[in-house]
Parts: C-alpha cells; sequence; structure tokens
C-alpha cells in the first residue's frame, strides 16, 4: 500500500490484503477505527473522520462503497464487512492469513452491550427486556 513509510511494513500489510475482519459485537468500533486510518490502507478517508454510534462508514466515506475508499483492503464481497457472519467453511479460502479480529474481556463486554440498549439481547424469544444485569449475563 502506498504511504506506508516502512518498506517491511507496507510489504507486510501487502501480503495480509485483503484483510477479512471478523467483527464480534461489542468489540470492535476502536479497531474499525484503526484499520480505516492504517497509513496506506483506506487513502481517502479524512485523517480527522471517526466511526461512532452516530456516524457510519458510509458517511464519512462520501457514500461511497467501502472497497473504493479503500481500494484492495478488504473483500468486496463476503461475510467481512464488518456483520457478524461467521467464518466456517470460507477459512482456508479466505480468512487464512488475512483475518483480523478483536477480542475483549468478556465481562467488559457484558457491561458494554448492557450499557448499549442491551445489545444482543433476545427480546424477540423472552418477549421483555432483561430485569437486571445479572439477568442479563
Amino acid at each position: 500500500p502506498s504511504g506506508v513509510a516502512n518498506k517491511a511494513q507496507a510489504a507486510a500489510l501487502a501480503s495480509a490484503l485483503p484483510l477479512a475482519w471478523v467483527h464480534i459485537p461489542m468489540c470492535s468500533p476502536s479497531l474499525a477505527n484503526t484499520l480505516l486510518h492504517l497509513q496506506g490502507l483506506c487513502p481517502s478517508i479524512d485523517a480527522s473522520a471517526y466511526l461512532h454510534d452516530d456516524v457510519t462508514l458510509e458517511e464519512i466515506a462520501d457514500n461511497r462503497p467501502y472497497f473504493e475508499v479503500c481500494p484492495g483492503a478488504f473483500p468486496q464481497f463476503g461475510p467481512f464487512s464488518g456483520d457478524h457472519g461467521g467464518i466456517g467453511s470460507v477459512y482456508e479460502a479466505q480468512v487464512k492469513g488475512h483475518g483480523v479480529i478483536m477480542l475483549r474481556q468478556p465481562e467488559q463486554k457484558i457491561l458494554s452491550a448492557w450499557y448499549d440498549d442491551q445489545h444482543s439481547w433476545p427480546y424477540d424469544e423472552v418477549g421483555r427486556r432483561a430485569s437486571s444485569l445479572s439477568e442479563f449475563a
């Protein structure tokens, strides 16, 4: 990728592309911002633009698809565009050597989900919100 100052780093990054980002709920906004601002990966994204609850990738990319904003950085199609899909049968063909994941301490993930309006709570099956953090966990 152009713009990477260290040739060894540029070569290592180039060999890992396209990056297959496996998004674990409540674990990855910081990783997404890191990837978007990794030198040479998404050259047309403004350095001051960051994803958060109120700003989506489409907004900081001027409504252009991520594969145009970050050419060659991520697969154009498939389960690796930040969704919550698993990798299952595509590991050998698409992920091996390209996988990127961020994990958190489980307790911190639960707290984050609780404070994010009970993210991933099985409301449709239970028919109500969790009555306490203990029940949610």
